[in-house]
């Protein structure tokens, strides 16, 4: 019996090496163990697919690795996305959940350097908070205390000014005024594994970046970043 074609899929991404749906798939990994319900958003940047989730903790989390897609916008449930290419080298994305994605994205650039923090610092930090919040955390789990908590305070006098922006251009210093990074941002970003250890020991001189625009906060690891805007100001995107 020859069973019917339904055609080639209509939603659909393209991960053309093996090593970055190896990447992709630790990510997926790391955000079902976060929360198996997540969802994922794939947006296309034109020879590129920037994969993102938001962490329990709030912050959200993106990987990026070369790849197109059929559309570019799509969101699907982290746990229906297998990376299984056809024979085309097309990745079914099955049925879209646009309704499962709640807030908004950051802006993709004009974001300013402020600080380069040691990956030991940060596993230090997430391995303290780990220790403060299973004596401390309740039956709804975390307290919204610790993971709100002050963590690194960023002046950026005695951090020598800003650096310099992501889009090639100098930074505007006026944007990094009084730069916190709370506790679950650390967590965010140890917990997708975008800063490399061993045995909780990071390599020696390994960095993380901190950079602003505007009320956002970003962490670049080596693997990934994350990205915090406090929810208490107006939703509305910076250009």
């Amino acid at each position: 019996m020859t069973l019917p074609s339904f055609g080639p899929p209509t939603n659909w991404i393209e991960v053309p090496g093996a090593n970055d749906r190896r990447d992709v798939e630790n990510f997926l990994g790391r955000v079902r163990k976060m929360d198996e319900s997540a969802a994922v958003r794939i947006v296309d940047t034109g020879g590129a697919l920037r994969f993102w989730a938001r962490t329990p903790f709030g912050p959200l989390g993106t990987r990026v690795v070369v790849g197109s897609a059929s559309a570019p916008d799509q969101i699907v449930l982290a746990h229906a996305l297998a990376l299984n290419p056809d024979t085309d080298g097309r990745i079914d994305l099955g049925y879209l959940m646009p309704s499962a994605w709640q807030g908004m994205l950051p802006p993709p650039g004009g974001f300013v350097q402020i600080e380069l923090v040691g990956a030991q610092e940060i596993l230090d930090l997430a391995r303290r908070g780990r220790d403060v919040a299973a004596d401390e955390s309740g039956p709804l789990g975390v307290a919204p205390s610790l993971l709100d908590q002050d963590v690194i305070s960023i002046n950026p006098d005695a951090a020598g000014g800003a650096t310099g922006g992501d889009d090639g251009g100098e930074g505007d210093a006026g944007e990094a005024a009084a730069t916190a990074v709370k506790m679950h941002t650390v967590f965010a970003l140890t917990g997708l594994g975008f800063v490399p250890s061993r045995a909780g020991t990071a390599p020696a001189g390994e960095k993380v970046r901190v950079s602003v625009r505007g009320p956002w906060v970003r962490l670049d690891g080596r693997f990934g970043s994350v990205y915090h805007r406090p929810e208490s100001l107006p939703l509305n995107v910076v250009r």
